[in-house]
C-alpha cells in the first residue's frame, strides 16, 4: 500500500511537469 501510494505520486509529479 505505502509503495502504491509512493509510485501514484511520482506519477502525479510526472503529469504535472506534462501539463507545464
Amino acid at each position: 500500500m505505502l509503495f502504491g501510494t509512493f509510485f501514484l505520486r511520482k506519477n502525479e509529479r510526472k503529469m504535472k511537469i506534462a501539463m507545464q
